[in-house]
């Protein structure tokens, strides 16, 4: 599918509602085992887009509830969540221009591909070589990968899906 012009996504409840008004920069998969135990999964898909790029509808804002935590990487991430249904909305790493948020929260997920998987070293046993299993995946870090991998990975979705 293709990329909305506007991306609509909600929380699991729809009390948090909000529009991404920008392409997003990239998606991937992240094995580490935070990812694991807040997704409840195997891992967790993540879409990067510009801070500016998010435009939350009428009330939700006040439904969001904040936490900081240190991920796996070492970075300082404030965790912004639905204060109802406790779904994770947003991912904000501290000093950084962008944000994640999750795949899954968009309506339309037809057009969401992942690129890249991240910490692999933590994967699940019967989740390992996703990237021969899903010809989307074309970059696997062991671990979180450098800003100039994440920029090649940036590259490299916004060339396949924009």
């Amino acid at each position: 599918g293709k990329v909305p012009k506007i991306i609509e996504c909600e929380c699991q409840c729809g009390k948090v509602r909000f529009n991404i008004t920008k392409p997003p920069l990239a998606i991937y998969i992240c094995h580490c085992s935070k990812c694991q135990t807040q997704a409840g999964s195997a891992f967790g898909m993540s879409m990067t887009i510009e801070k500016d790029s998010i435009t939350y509808l009428e009330g939700s804002e006040a439904n969001i509830t904040t936490t900081t935590r240190t991920a796996t990487s070492g970075n300082v991430l404030e965790g912004r969540f639905c204060g109802e249904c406790g779904s994770r909305v947003l991912n904000v790493p501290v000093g950084k221009d962008v944000m994640n948020t999750r795949a899954g929260l968009c309506k339309d997920r037809s057009w969401i591909y992942p690129v890249a998987e991240y910490w692999t070293t933590e994967a699940q046993p019967w989740v390992s070589d996703l990237a021969l299993k899903f010809p989307s995946i074309k970059f696997s870090f062991p671990k979180q990968p450098t800003e100039e991998q994440i920029e090649e990975v940036r590259k490299a979705w916004q060339k396949e899906y924009l």
